[in-house]
């Protein structure tokens, strides 16, 4: 057989080779990498030898691809538990915020009572005795200012 007549029965692209044969696409990649005389420079399948590499080696090539594809499954699996493991990670992070919220928010809860209950049931009921009723209001709005104050101060502190 010369030359032309060897081109002739090569196929053109491997997966027209592989319909041609009947071998699964993914097989004969693999034929590929195990048998590159299998193949012209070009890419071209030399279809009787191929078909005959994979007659004679079909076995292990099927023990190949389930090998791949169990290490596939294997670095999925790995991936998968990264993944968790960086959203756990995160939600933490979360939760550590939220409870320094909270204790921020009960401890300007307690410093504010305490400011309106020390002014308001303290101070208050006696400076309102003493004064008429024209500077009640001033009275009233320095206390305001006052919690206002405290308010600020305390968030101040926590930087916000």
């Amino acid at each position: 057989m010369n030359v032309d007549e060897d081109k002739r029965k090569d196929g053109h692209s491997m997966k027209q080779v592989a319909e041609q044969l009947g071998i699964p696409y993914r097989h004969l990649r693999i034929v590929k990498v195990l048998f590159p005389d299998g193949f012209h420079k070009n890419n071209q399948v030399r279809v009787d030898k191929v078909k005959e590499y994979y007659e004679d080696n079909k076995d292990f090539i099927e023990e190949m691809e389930s090998e791949s594809l169990e290490n596939l499954k294997k670095i999925e699996k790995a991936n998968d538990i990264l993944i968790q493991q960086f959203e756990i990670a995160e939600w933490k992070k979360q939760v550590i915020k939220v409870k320094e919220e909270k204790e921020f928010i009960l401890k300007l809860g307690t410093v504010v009572s305490s400011v309106l209950l020390s002014k308001l049931v303290n101070e208050l009921p006696e400076k309102l005795d003493a004064t008429d009723k024209s500077k009640r209001k001033d009275l009233c709005k320095e206390i305001y200012n006052d919690v206002i104050k405290t308010f600020k101060e305390e968030l101040k502190k926590r930087n916000v």
